[in-house]
């Protein structure tokens, strides 16, 4: 049986060298690394699915697409390590309630997010999407960002509006994309879309998805389309 108390002391020993010891991603190991570690405190972790944490805990960051900072504890920590922390985790950290995230005075006004994202390859650029922008096409897009890319669903990290507010997205910094930012997502090329989530974003909690089909990651660029206002 999984105990809160073993998960603490685990946490302390191994886990908070990098996320720190009250899960602010402040950890002495953290200044070195890039991207940054996610911050636990404002996870709300109870709302997360259990194998989602078993696979990152277990696995690695790179077994499910997310920081290759992030190892694999299986050997270290053992089966009942990793069962251990999972419960320490969603006992501990319950995330940031919305009422008390003051948006910024950029977000209020513009909703820009300033970025140094890796421009894609001209060739990516050039591309147009060749998908209208037909409901079915929407609608499939929409239902890959809700419920079925894989390794993991859009709506983790950029939120069921797109907003960037997923229960992932304030662990992480820079946030995620804002997709309904119209004033940001018109200087944003469809071919550029593709390229990053193809591809990932360097630097940022934006991790590759190379095993989605072409037409599933025009259907993505759809429906984000969409959400811009």
């Amino acid at each position: 049986m999984a105990s809160v108390d073993r998960g603490k002391v685990v946490y302390k020993e191994y886990c908070s060298q990098c996320h720190g010891a009250t899960g602010k991603g402040d950890g002495p190991a953290a200044s070195g690394l890039e991207p940054k570690p996610a911050i636990h405190a404002n996870i709300p972790f109870e709302k997360l699915p259990m194998e989602y944490l078993y696979n990152v805990i277990n696995h690695g960051g790179p077994a499910i697409g997310k920081s290759p900072n992030m190892p694999y504890w299986n050997l270290t920590i053992g089966q009942q390590g990793v069962a251990d922390v999972i419960v320490y985790l969603k006992a501990t950290f319950k995330g940031v309630p919305e009422t008390t995230i003051a948006p910024t005075t950029s977000e209020a006004s513009a909703c820009l997010q300033p970025r140094k994202t890796t421009k894609a390859p001209d060739e990516f650029l050039a591309k147009a999407n060749p998908l209208a922008a037909s409901s079915g096409a929407i609608a499939a897009g929409k239902t890959l960002f809700l419920k079925t890319a894989q390794p993991v669903a859009c709506v983790m990290c950029h939120g069921e509006q797109g907003d960037g507010k997923g229960l992932m997205g304030a662990a992480l910094m820079p946030p995620p994309r804002n997709f309904t930012c119209g004033a940001m997502m018109k200087d944003i090329p469809d071919g550029q879309l593709f390229w990053i989530i193809k591809n990932g974003s360097l630097g940022t909690g934006m991790m590759a998805f190379p095993g989605l089909p072409d037409e599933q990651v025009w259907q993505l660029v759809q429906y984000i389309r969409s959400l811009a206002k």
